[in-house]
């Protein structure tokens, strides 16, 4: 006759099970944030900025507010425009040319230490004063490793005089350098399904941001097209928190979009720039929260999920614009200050008018 489990061996092995559990969910340190604490919905009041009208800007890449002035990263002109807090032009930096601290393909810029750093290609770094001096060029020595080439990163930040290159080639996810363009290591490496991704069948090129969160030590990475978000330690580059918008909407669309690129077989390049980006992460210093929002509506409303980096919850808040207008852009100047910029180049100060 078989005898009965002793109650305490119960409770011992359940012990034993929740404990290995819970250790082995702090071993990876990886939290997927899918509850959402809250749905708000509001009335958006929008007004738009009037921009010095003799400087007009051209096409938006980046914005980035510093000491009550603001600096744009101008497509079109192939410099930065630098606005005060009225967005009346002051001065620009570098203009178009492939010689020292001229720009030929601008892809993103930081500002660091008072101190303009602008990726110039994958290959160059310009350093500007934020009074538009030119200092110098930092070339990153991509051929030291071969693995890794110079046509493959879209988005970098700077911290602690270490250049973070987001990076879309082979396994490499985020690459280090020191302050002269030296390869230091690879920091976070993809695993899983996106391990081999390569140029003909990547379709995210355009589409990635990094940030940092310097007193969290938290590096921020994101997509425009599917709308995730993921958070890693600074220092060890083990993930902390992943977000992604999974709503049918986007679910159908990244189908298609896949379909569309077996069919063309075009490479990466060219189907980035044939689709539309699905949403526009940016990161809020002042509230240490990465808003990301839809670009396409829903229903008329706009989605904009906003997601707090200190306290690891999420809000969703649907708000409504009277305009048809689509949002490409959004920074952050002062606390309780949003802008963005619409497909038009156009910006807007946004305000929640309180509850619909």
């Amino acid at each position: 006759m078989r005898r009965p489990m002793n109650f305490g061996a119960i409770l011992f092995l359940t012990f034993v099970f929740s404990t290995v559990m819970f250790y082995g969910k702090e071993k990876t340190g990886c939290r997927t944030i899918s509850k959402i604490e809250s749905i708000l919905s509001y009335r958006a009041i929008i007004k738009k900025v009037t921009v010095d009208s003799e400087h007009p800007v051209g096409k938006i890449k980046s914005v980035i507010p510093y000491n009550g002035k603001i600096f744009e990263l101008d497509r079109a002109y192939y410099k930065i425009m630098v606005f005060n807090g009225d967005f009346k032009f002051l001065y620009s930096i570098g203009k178009a040319g492939q010689g020292p601290g001229e720009l030929y393909d601008p892809i993103d810029f930081k500002i660091y230490q008072g101190n303009i750093f602008i990726m110039n290609s994958c290959k160059r770094i310009e350093v500007y004063s934020v009074n538009g001096n030119f200092i110098k060029t930092i070339k990153l020595k991509f051929e030291k490793n071969k693995t890794l080439n110079s046509m493959g990163c879209n988005s970098f930040n700077i911290y602690d005089n270490k250049i973070y290159v987001y990076y879309f080639l082979g396994k490499d996810k985020v690459i280090l350098f020191d302050k002269n363009g030296n390869h230091i290591k690879t920091l976070i490496k993809r695993e899983g399904e996106n391990s081999e991704i390569s140029p003909g069948k990547n379709y995210l090129v355009n589409f990635r941001k990094i940030f940092i969160e310097p007193s969290l030590k938290y590096l921020i990475l994101s997509s425009y097209l599917d709308g995730s978000v993921e958070v890693y330690d600074l220092k060890t580059g083990r993930l902390l928190l992943k977000f992604k918008d999974f709503d049918k909407f986007i679910i159908n669309e990244l189908k298609r979009l896949k379909k569309y690129s077996r069919k063309r077989k075009r490479k990466a390049g060219v189907i980035a720039s044939s689709v539309l980006a699905f949403f526009y992460t940016a990161y809020n210093p002042f509230e240490k929260s990465v808003w990301n929002i839809r670009r396409k509506r829903e229903n008329e409303n706009c989605i904009l999920y906003s997601i707090n980096l200190k306290e690891k919850t999420i809000k969703k808040i649907f708000f409504r614009i009277d305009k048809e207008i689509e949002i490409i852009c959004f920074f952050f100047p002062k606390k309780n200050s949003a802008y963005f910029v619409d497909d038009n180049y156009d910006i807007y100060n946004l305000k929640f008018g309180g509850k619909k």
